[in-house]
Order: C-alpha cells, then structure tokens, then sequence
C-alpha cells in the first residue's frame, strides 16, 4: 500500500478502508481500480449475510416458543453482563 499513494488516499476513509479489508482479506489482494474497490467485497459480504439469514431462519424454525424465549434471555443476560455491542457467530452458535 505504500507504493500506492491512490490505496494509501482511500484507507483514509473508515468505510473505503472497511471495503479493502474485506477484498484483501477474501483476495489476497488490492483491486485495481476504485469501481473493482465496490465490486469486489460483495460476493463476500453477500455470502455471510445469506449465512446469517440462514442460521438464523434454522434457529426460530426449528424451536418452541419455550425454548426461542429462554435461548434469547441467555443471549441477552450475557451481551449484557460483558457489555458488548455485537456477537460473535461462533458464541450463538454455543
């Protein structure tokens, strides 16, 4: 990124900067231009949102009220005893 004063530009933008994360991250790489920049993380945030959806969908689907009411009060208790703005999929997954 340092040779690349463009890339350098757009990191300083937190959501530009959110979006080359993302495309590094799944690519190993940097696009080449800024329309590649929008492109490129979509596939990948689109799969994990399908993901989510899906989990989720399984989760109230698949449950009685019972249960869903007493799943949810212990995700609650426990987002709120550690103060934490967002879960982690793998701790609801527990």
């Amino acid at each position: 990124m340092k040779s690349n004063p463009q890339l350098k530009e757009l990191a300083s933008v937190p959501l530009l900067l959110t979006l080359l994360c993302i495309t590094y991250d799944e690519y190993n790489d940097f696009p080449t231009n800024r329309a590649e920049l929008y492109m490129m993380p979509l596939m990948p945030l689109l799969r994990k949102w399908i993901g989510l959806v899906a989990f989720a969908a399984m989760i109230l689907t698949s449950n009685s009220d019972a249960k869903k009411e007493n799943m949810f009060a212990r995700i609650a208790f426990g987002t709120l005893w550690r103060t934490v703005n967002f879960i982690r999929e793998e701790d609801l997954k527990k």
